[in-house]
Parts: structure tokens; C-alpha cells; sequence
């Protein structure tokens, strides 16, 4: 699963797994599964034009870290940056990539490989 930037409809930016869950009868998209997500914010650091990116849990109160949520929640969905996306991967990565038999809901990719 390939780690994906959403902006959701409440402003937030959030890099997470993304996939479609589609319905197994007629093959049409159901909603869209994150998994691993996490929050990003920029900081910008004093007396310079850097920024630090901070990663806060999407949903800290939860113990899953997969979640179905509806098409219409996000406004766009891209890339991730390559220097946030190798932080995400060394940070998180294994979390990503974690799968549980039988705890997962079949689903059906968005990414092209």
C-alpha cells in the first residue's frame, strides 16, 4: 500500500495507506480504507524559511489503526512528498505493512503499479 496525502473536508492533511473498499457483488466503490493515518502540520522553525513536519495520530483514541471513511469527507488525494514520505516509512512503516489474518476487510487498491 502506497502512502497517500488526503485533505479531508475539515482542513486537515493526513498521509496514511489509501485503498478502496468496493462491493463484492457489483465491483463499485463502497468508501475509501486509511490505514497507518497520521495527522501532518508544518512548523516553521525561527529566523529562518525551514519547517519541521509533525506527525499526530489521526485518531489517538482508537486502537485500530485502519478506518473506513466516506468519498465525500475528502477534497483531494496526491503524493507524498519524498522527504515526508521517507520519514512516514522509517516512523511507520512497519505499522503500515502489519496485517492481522482474517482482520482485515477486502479491499481493492487506488494506487497504479
Amino acid at each position: 500500500m502506497i502512502p497517500k496525502v488526503l485533505v479531508m473536508k475539515t482542513g486537515e492533511r493526513i498521509i496514511a495507506g489509501a485503498s478502496e473498499m468496493t462491493d463484492k457483488e457489483s465491483g463499485k466503490g463502497v468508501c475509501l480504507v486509511m490505514k497507518c493515518p497520521y495527522i501532518l502540520t508544518l512548523n516553521p522553525k525561527e529566523d529562518t524559511e525551514d519547517y519541521s513536519v509533525n506527525f499526530s495520530k489521526w485518531n489517538p483514541f482508537s486502537s485500530q489503526n485502519q478506518f473506513n471513511i466516506p468519498y465525500d469527507s475528502v477534497v483531494s488525494m496526491g503524493d507524498v512528498e519524498e522527504g515526508i514520505l521517507d520519514v512516514y516509512m522509517e516512523r511507520f512503516g512497519q505499522e503500515l505493512y502489519y496485517e492481522e489474518e482474517d482482520a482485515e476487510p477486502e479491499t481493492d487498491s487506488t494506487e497504479n503499479e
